[in-house]
């Protein structure tokens, strides 16, 4: 162009070739626009790079403006492409601004109603959510602050509930120092409507103790006898209970130490008491038994804690000897003798003093000492250790429930209580001097039922009718004028003891009738040792027989039942869903589901407990298991409503802890994506992969991305 201007041919009438004019013009243009282009295209490459939004409005509106948005204005190389790329990534910034301008306004509307929301889990999630999109403010800060209050009240309140069973001052003490620190001892701090009320139950709980503690320095010295009365007891579970007391009063650690080394001592003893009292006819077990029981110091006079200790174990190595002595394979025998051999055998396991007695007295009248085959078949063996078993019954029946010392311990404590005024003033002057004349009637009784138990192994006939007088004339004959509660059977077995009823049988017709009407009055009863009783009897007797199966059936329902009771009461306890289920089930198999089927009476309400245990156990299972299941599968919603159900269940945090961080990470976009392209470049054809990256889109959605 300087050439053509020093040509002098800027004019148009200068030029003689007729395309020099149009040509001079263009050339002209061209030098005009390509600094401004040369200029845009730079800028527009920088703004795309930069990403800043403002910059590249600016230079695509000038780009534009000067009609460079058309390719065909474009005189530089890669200018179009410039513009192409300037422009869609303005068109994508601006669809992402008013998509994130959305997405806070969704976020903004949420925010009043989770400021008044208690459910801390949701205020969390919300937390995040707005952190991920990076919303602040002074809303958002406040937001913030709830949820923080929200995680400190909600365990403080949970705690406050719980203290008002907890007796341990200085751990209530801790605790409200905590809530006071927490700034919550001003009921206006409070979030939780339930905080206030709490928190005073639990400042009065704590004065109760408070004034309680003045009092413990007596109760110390209390334990402290107590202690000394229950060094002669044989209930463990009183022991543990004033063990538990002694520590927490602080009595003398020796005292408690001594009391708790006879606890364990009596546990380990009373197993293998158990065992020597239920043995049977396999010698390796009778020999374990035994070896058990010296372990335990059982057969030591001096170690043994049960009186009887020594004398069981002797007992029991005549056991041994005798099952020794039996031949290693069934020996033949007369059809008759074979009768007595068998209910000889049956008898070990029979728990009836009269059903056993009567099958010795069967085989002895025939004189099968006399028979070798008998002998040869260790039959004279098998009678000796029914005559073993039938002394252990006799004995356990003149055994009391509760002993002596026990039985002084709780009177102490029961006279302890009601010379307090307190306690006067509380149950009424009259009630007490009441429990005041029971206690001494019950101490009355002890030394008769003492009186009753030496009898049962006395064979001075006058000095048994003596006691036995004694007892009558105290009304004790009368079952219901016992307190103590196996009066009346200690009372039962002396007046049998006495009278040693004529075992010859005047009569047939007699007996008949009475046993008949002794069935007929145990078709209603639960006694069981009643029971096996007629039943052994009526076998030597020609009763009714429709009657004797009624008894019989219900003699085996009823024991069945009791064994099944004992495993529906271990329900109410157990935290084995499976187990209880187990037992739910045996129930049901022993047709017991319908409440018109149980003899005992307890028996429909433990079965309902038990249900509701299995319902409960079940419930946590469950959630538990869909916390892992939505977890597993990134499905954030369902995560969400078992987290919200487990925490209204009360689980414990710590048992889903993964879970909810997991559950909180995935409120920030970032994260889903990450974890969505992750799974995506992982498992293309997977069915469960789809699934995950499906909840993580759908995640996605739930977030406004």
């Amino acid at each position: 162009m300087a050439k053509v201007q020093e040509a002098g041919l800027t004019e148009p009438s200068k030029w003689l070739l007729p395309e020099g004019v149009e040509l001079a013009r263009a050339t002209a243009r061209r030098v005009e626009l390509l600094p401004k282009m040369s200029r845009l295209k730079e800028e527009l490459q920088k703004a795309v790079t930069t990403g800043n939004l403002e910059d590249l409005r600016k230079v695509v509106g000038e780009a534009k403006s000067s009609g460079f948005d058309s390719p065909a204005n474009w005189l530089l190389a890669g200018g179009p492409a410039c513009w192409e790329s300037a422009s869609s990534k303005l068109q994508f910034m601006d669809q992402r601004q008013q998509q994130q301008v959305r997405i806070e306004g969704d976020l903004q509307a949420k925010i009043p109603g989770q400021m008044s929301s208690t459910d801390a889990l949701a205020v969390k999630a919300l937390v995040a959510q707005l952190d991920a999109v990076g919303i602040s403010g002074q809303k958002i800060d406040a937001l913030k602050e709830r949820s923080r209050a929200l995680d400190e009240q909600v365990p403080l309140l949970r705690q406050l509930q719980e203290c008002l069973v907890n007796k341990d001052l200085a751990q209530i003490s801790d605790l409200l120092g905590k809530v006071t620190t927490a700034g919550l001892d001003s009921s206006g701090n409070w979030i939780l409507p339930d905080g206030p009320k709490a928190h005073s139950n639990a400042k009065q709980w704590q004065s109760i103790l408070q004034e309680g503690e003045a009092d413990k320095s007596f109760e110390r010295e209390d334990l402290a006898q107590q202690i000394d009365v229950l060094g002669f007891s044989l209930d463990t579970s009183a022991m543990k209970l004033l063990i538990s007391q002694a520590q927490a009063c602080g009595v003398n650690e020796e005292a408690v130490g001594g009391l708790s080394k006879r606890c364990g001592t009596i546990e380990k003893q009373r197993v293998c008491r158990q065992q020597l009292l239920q043995l049977g006819l396999t010698l390796s077990s009778v020999e374990q038994a035994i070896a058990d029981s010296q372990a335990a110091g059982l057969d030591d006079r001096v170690k043994s804690l049960f009186p009887d200790g020594p004398m069981l174990v002797s007992r029991a190595r005549a056991w041994q000897s005798h099952l020794k002595q039996l031949p290693d394979g069934k020996a033949s025998l007369p059809q008759k003798e074979e009768k007595h051999m068998n209910d000889l055998k049956a008898c070990i396991s029979n728990q009836s003093v009269e059903a056993v007695d009567a099958v010795l007295e069967a085989a002895r009248s025939v004189n099968l000492d006399k028979s070798d085959a008998w002998k040869s078949a260790g039959g004279d063996q098998m009678a000796a250790l029914v005559e073993l078993h039938l002394r252990r019954l006799l004995d356990d029946e003149g055994e009391a429930d509760i002993s002596k010392a026990d039985l002084d311990w709780q009177m102490h404590l029961m006279s302890s209580t009601l010379d307090d005024h307190e306690v006067k003033e509380l149950v009424g002057l009259e009630f007490a001097y009441a429990l005041r004349e029971q206690l001494n009637t019950m101490q009355e009784q002890l030394r008769h039922r003492q009186d009753l138990q030496a009898c049962a192994v006395s064979d001075n006939l006058e000095h048994v009718q003596a006691v036995h007088l004694s007892a009558q004339k105290a009304g004790l004959d009368v079952a219901s004028n016992w307190i103590l509660p196996d009066g009346p059977r200690i009372f039962a077995m002396v007046v049998r003891h006495m009278n040693n009823l004529d075992k010859e049988a005047k009569a047939a017709k007699e007996a008949v009738g009475e046993i008949e009407r002794q069935m007929a009055e145990l078709q209603t009863s639960l006694d069981l040792p009643a029971m096996h009783a007629v039943l052994v009897r009526a076998e030597m007797c020609k009763v009714n027989k429709d009657l004797k199966n009624k008894v019989q059936e219900r003699c085996d329902a009823l024991q069945k039942q009791l064994v099944l009771r004992k495993e529906l009461q271990a329900c109410s306890v157990c935290e084995d869903l499976t187990k209880v289920q187990r037992v739910i089930a045996s129930m049901h198999d022993a047709g017991l589901n319908s409440p018109s089927k149980w003899l005992v009476k307890d028996g429909p309400k433990l079965l309902a407990r038990a249900i509701a245990r299995q319902e409960q156990l079940s419930d946590v299972e469950a959630v538990k298991s869909r916390i892992t299941a939505a977890a597993s599968k990134y499905d954030v919603t369902g995560l969400q409503q078992a987290l919200s159900s487990a925490y209204d269940l009360g689980i414990a945090q710590s048992q889903y802890a993964s879970s909810q961080q997991l559950f909180l990470g995935l409120q920030d976009s970032k994260n889903v994506i990450s974890k969505s392209e992750e799974l995506r470049d992982s498992g293309k054809h997977d069915p469960v992969y789809n699934l995950m990256v499906s909840n993580l889109a759908d995640q996605l959605k739930e977030l406004g991305c």
